[in-house]
């Protein structure tokens, strides 16, 4: 392995997640606790990384998502309880074009096809969008798959085709498959595997 390039966010930042599409190394580093998203990079690999304070934010951030070639930021707030979409031109995000409502949100994930997915742990289910090129989520049907109550759903990731979707509980423990009950839309959910919590415990 070898170190490329070495940048500080500053004091009380946290990487959450760099995101990626098309093969080309994206530009999206949220720092949480300053509540800003602030990408830095040079060229590597003849694939330039853009360097850029993008945006103020109006709540910290768990998670974000490049959708649509880069065109579109889907964004979770776990403290703030809020899931974002702003659309991305020239590397400068617009003002926030969606805005949806849940507990506890700690993933943000899109597809390919154009769909998204929240997760919200506090009220233990993935919500599921259909994701415009410009940014505007609407709920698919159903809009929302539920996960057993109190188990506290927390990564979701999509496989290679986009067909399925697996989802990790912190609180339960558990590893779960989302399948497509249409062409769209997850309705179906299948608990693959399980691992012993400590009594007492709340976190995996």
């Amino acid at each position: 392995m070898t170190t490329i390039e070495v940048h500080g966010l500053g004091t009380r930042c946290s990487l959450a997640l760099l995101g990626s599409r098309a093969g080309e190394l994206a530009e999206v580093v949220p720092a949480i606790w300053s509540r800003c998203l602030a990408p830095r990079g040079s060229e590597v690999e003849g694939r330039p990384v853009r360097v850029a304070l993008l945006a103020a934010l109006e709540q910290p951030l768990a998670s974000v998502e490049l959708a649509h070639g880069g065109r579109v930021l889907l964004g979770a707030s776990y403290h703030g309880g809020t899931g974002y979409t702003w659309a991305v031109a020239d590397g400068v995000l617009t003002d926030v074009v969606s805005r949806v409502a849940l507990p506890n949100l700690h993933c943000a994930v899109a597809s390919g096809d154009g769909r998204a997915y929240l997760v919200s742990l506090g009220a233990d289910l993935v919500a599921q969008y259909a994701l415009s090129e410009a940014g505007v989520l609407t709920p698919l049907d159903p809009p929302t798959v539920a996960l057993p109550a109190g188990s506290g759903p927390r990564h979701l990731v999509l496989d290679a085709d986009q067909a399925n979707a697996y989802l990790v509980t912190e609180f339960s423990g558990e590893v779960f498959r989302l399948g497509f009950g249409s062409e769209t839309s997850f309705n179906r959910l299948m608990l693959l595997g399980t691992r012993a919590i400590p009594a007492g415990s709340r976190s995996t």
